[in-house]
């Protein structure tokens, strides 16, 4: 087994404490690089190349407490399995997006987390007053070789709820598809360094497919296509130093790209190590923050000869693009299935 170029280990705290080390980490005064020291070169991907990003399942976690907490009676949603937010390199392989057709570096995003919530005891109508949750993300990620312009995004979300009531168990399943082929017209910097700045637009055309069925029954399914067109702004900012781990032990140098979204008012700052691969991405709508998510665990072996090379674009927003949306269409799916179990209160409380 080979060791990997750089490693740490994921820590399992509460939520509320994991959310506190994400706001100290915001907060926290960061000491900087030197500038002339730094410059963000093209990462060369192998097959087998793994990212571990934290902070997905913690925002994920909080917009299920904010469905229920108005409620009064929600006592707690707690994780009993989860994987973090990953992204596997698969090597290259032919592909075609829009127009396009060529050879592709392709990964694999996945994440998954198991939970329950309980409420104040004889105030639902569920059995012991609780309600368990699955929710598994996959998507696979192709980037056209040779030109920043194209790249396809395939992700399913299928979100599983259980619960008993009424004498009998239930469950209730929502599955939600969305392949997304983008395109993006612009010129890309040769070089990128503090103070660099280039322009794109950026077309995506999505198909959506959504299903739910009840106890296992027959699927209702809907679809829809979308297309949307949007200018996205790159500057390159300043240099930082992103701390993590437990304590802040552990620390990435990166440069933050900001990528402003015109269209939708989404801001990102994206850190890049040197070597050019993602370390943390927040993702803003205004000033509010709404996702922050930091690599704590990688493996990457550009030093070392495999039988699979592929070397993509320097721009691996082009996969934490897909991430932040995934990250929100994921949190949706889950809504829309709690918005349609029946927590009916127990009718002695009505009384």
């Amino acid at each position: 087994m080979r060791s990997r170029t750089g490693t740490a280990t994921p820590s399992t705290p509460s939520g509320s404490a994991v959310l506190a080390l994400l706001l100290a980490l915001l907060l926290f005064p960061l000491p900087t690089a030197s500038a002339a020291s730094f410059r963000l070169d093209e990462p060369i991907y192998h097959s087998g190349d793994e990212f571990v990003y934290e902070g997905y399942t913690v925002e994920l976690l909080n917009r299920l407490r904010a469905t229920w907490e108005d409620d009064g009676d929600l006592l707690s949603v707690e994780v009993t399995a989860s994987e973090e937010l990953t992204v596997s390199h698969l090597g290259s392989e032919g592909c075609s997006i829009l127009g396009w057709s060529g050879n592709c570096d392709r990964a694999r995003i996945s994440h998954s987390v198991n939970v329950t919530i309980t409420w104040v005891e004889n105030t639902t109508a569920f059995t012991n007053d609780t309600l368990n949750m699955s929710i598994v993300h996959t998507a696979d990620h192709w980037n056209a070789r040779g030109t920043h312009r194209y790249e396809k995004l395939a992700s399913v979300t299928n979100t599983e709820t259980y619960f008993s009531g009424g004498g009998e168990d239930n469950v209730l399943e929502h599955e939600l598809r969305k392949t997304t082929q983008t395109e993006r017209v612009g010129d890309w910097p040769d070089v990128v360094e503090v103070e660099s700045y280039w322009d794109l637009e950026m077309t995506e055309t999505s198909n959506v497919t959504e299903r739910t069925r009840e106890n296992k029954g027959p699927w209702a399914e809907s679809w829809r296509d979308e297309v949307s067109t949007q200018q996205v702004a790159y500057r390159a900012l300043n240099l930082t130093t992103v701390h993590y781990g437990v304590v802040n032990e552990k620390s990435h140098d990166t440069i933050i790209i900001r990528r402003d979204h015109l269209g939708d008012n989404l801001t990102f700052h994206d850190h890049f190590r040197e070597e050019g691969f993602l370390a943390r991405t927040e993702m803003y709508d205004g000033e509010t923050l709404l996702l922050s998510t930091t690599l704590v665990e990688y493996s990457y072996y550009e030093t070392e000869p495999h039988s699979v090379t592929s070397s993509s674009n320097w721009l691996l927003p082009t996969i934490i693009v897909g991430l932040v949306v995934l990250a929100i269409i994921a949190a949706g799916a889950a809504f829309a299935v709690v918005s349609s179990v029946p927590q009916a209160r127990n009718p002695e409380q009505d009384e």
